[in-house]
């Protein structure tokens, strides 16, 4: 029988990790208290006996680092393991000791019983890595190109897969049994899906495709998503294939679309964990003056990303094209009616993610960031006349950023971050044909959206530490604009992402306590000259559940999105059981 135990704070000691074969037990484990997974990166680990697992969490509130938590599933809590600021995608030693992570671009391990945290190798952008049997760690370095090995006492790291084109992602590999061979997912221009490294023929094959990784469970079978459930398949780990029909073990199970990882973790023995699907945040829409009196739009509640929503607002003041988000983290690019209520897909729906549109208003079309695949590229998406969208420009290996056009129209301000490294530097591209991007800043920071004053004189733009763990916050600065000056920080306190020029000579901000400013900003011989700040919103500070994603600078006001429906709490199911001769008939499968 299967016994559905669903219980906000189960006490598992009683029923073991192994399993009972007459009784499965499926109970519910809160992550620590205020916190969820880090947004867009696999989070969760179980141990190889299926005892412990442990998750990368951070603050719903951003107040603190990303890092390691750790939990018996029989026990209640989880507990913070030291010495994992900014930790990501963990996975353990096969001997179930230590535990492997990516932090600050490094390659990590901390052993348990001393708790000594040490840094392997160099992993500028990781996608994930495996523990082999034979004392090397398989990894992906950087979110394109090929896997690299390294001891897992540390060194330098090999390459081991050549990727076949520039636009290739290797990632999120999975150690088999022999210590030496593995499967992995790939990116890949003609079928993405699970690839498998054949260490004799010193190459790779495709297992299958697919849409998620594929985790390897002793003694042969692979465990992947398909349509929300999670399914498990026979597999071979020495002719690297498959056989029989895949057979589903849990349904409702979270993926992420993007970057096709699963935050879940099974053991040979019986235990399962995983992220439930859960119910997307719902926002709705209202503009704000500058002194903070609110005017709700007449629209839907609608699923936009939290903390990541950018929005673009028509020259008139009456439509916006935003960012929305499903569960599985697929974004897509929606036109809204402010004063109508309507809501209309736009772009194309294959796009696995759509960011920060920018409304092109002398050709009438909207300019976003788009990728169906690893590979971004800045788009034109028409609003009138009908036609596919037009690509602008892309180079494999870049993401980008858009922020704003000069006021002719006919260039175009972003950032661009090389994938290896994750390094924002800032561009400008002109709009006509057979153009390429001119460098406007690049340093050894991070820096990211320039946005230009409505005149064209002056552009604004975030520089982050390098590895920061609180992403999209940093110090604001300006510069002059054709020509750059020497830039200029606005203000000492730590801005968000929420920024933008109020009108021609007045820069708005967000500060890390929520709290609006603004300050006046002119050019005197060539310089920037910064006014004494000001607060907004009459020194109010924005509520934790509301985000300022455009401003419509003609009529001075801003336009938020104000939480209607939160996310479903994040957690983990655990199931005691997951084996099929266990679990029997799941009528609760799709």
């Amino acid at each position: 029988a299967v016994v559905s135990a669903w219980l906000l704070r189960p006490n598992l000691g009683a029923v073991g990790t192994h399993g009972s074969r007459g009784q499965v037990v499926r109970a519910t484990l809160e992550l620590p208290k205020g916190m969820t997974y880090r947004i867009g990166d696999r989070s969760v680990a179980l141990s190889p006996d299926g005892s412990r697992v442990v998750v990368a969490a951070r603050p719903l509130d951003d107040s603190a680092e990303i890092s390691l938590f750790l939990r018996d599933v029989s026990h209640l809590e989880f507990q913070p393991i030291a010495g994992t600021d900014d930790a990501t995608y963990p996975f353990w030693s096969p001997d179930g000791r230590s535990i492997a992570f990516f932090a600050n671009g490094k390659l990590k391990r901390v052993d348990l019983a001393d708790g000594i945290v040490r840094v392997l190798c160099e992993a500028p952008a990781a996608r994930g890595g495996s523990w082999g049997s034979k004392g090397t760690i398989v990894f992906a370095p950087s979110a394109v190109g090929g896997l690299s090995i390294v001891s897992d006492a540390g060194g330098a790291s090999t390459p081991i897969t050549t990727p076949r084109t520039p636009e290739e992602s290797h990632r999120l590999p999975h150690m088999l049994p022999d210590g030496e061979s593995f499967v992995f997912y790939m990116f890949d221009p003609e079928v993405r899906g699970v690839y498998a490294f054949d260490p004799g023929a010193k190459d790779v094959r495709l297992v299958m495709p697919s849409e998620s990784e594929a985790y390897f469970v002793e003694p042969g079978h692979l465990v992947f998503v398909r349509d929300s459930n999670l399914m498990i398949q026979p597999f071979d780990p020495r002719r690297l294939e498959l056989s029989g029909g895949a057979q589903p073990i849990a349904a409702g199970v979270h993926s992420n679309y993007q970057r096709q990882f699963v935050n879940m973790g099974i053991s040979a023995q019986g235990a399962l964990v995983y992220q439930p699907f859960t119910r997307a945040r719902l926002s709705r829409l209202a503009w704000m003056s500058r002194e903070g009196v609110r005017s709700p739009i007449a629209i839907e509640p609608l699923a936009m990303p939290p903390g990541y929503t950018y929005a673009t607002i028509s020259p008139d003041g009456r439509r916006a094209a935003v960012g929305l988000v499903n569960s599985q983290i697929k974004r897509s690019l929606a036109m809204l009616d402010l004063e109508r209520g309507t809501v209309t897909p736009i772009g194309d729906p294959t796009w696995s993610a759509v960011h920060c549109p920018i409304w092109s208003s002398g050709t009438q079309s909207i300019l976003c960031s788009a990728s169906s695949g690893a590979r971004y590229n800045i788009m034109s998406v028409p609003l009138t006349g009908g036609g596919p969208p037009q690509m602008l420009w892309g180079e494999a290996g870049f993401e980008y950023q858009l922020s704003s056009l000069t006021p002719d129209g006919r260039t175009l301000l972003f950032s661009q971050w090389y994938n290896r490294d994750k390094i924002g530097d800032l561009m400008t591209i002109s709009l006509g044909k057979d153009q390429q991007p001119v460098a406007l800043m690049t340093t050894p920071e991070n820096e990211i959206l320039p946005r230009l004053s409505p005149m064209g004189q002056v552009v604004a733009y975030l520089e982050l530490k390098i590895n920061t763990p609180l992403a999209n916050r940093g110090t604001l600065k300006v510069m002059t604009f054709p020509s750059p000056s020497s830039p200029v920080p606005v203000s000492p306190a730590i801005v968000t992402s929420d920024y933008g020029w109020l009108a021609d000579n007045e820069l708005a901000w967000i500060d890390a306590s929520r709290r609006a400013w603004s300050a006046t900003i002119t050019v005197k011989d060539g310089d920037v000259d910064i006014g004494v700040p000001k607060p907004l919103l009459g020194g109010t500070p924005l509520e934790e559940n509301t985000q300022i994603v455009a401003i419509d600078a003609p009529r001075e006001r801003f336009l938020m999105v104000i939480e209607d429906e939160p996310e479903e709490e994040p957690g983990l199911i655990f199931v005691s059981d997951w084996r099929p001769e266990s679990v029997g008939d799941r009528s609760d499968l799709k």
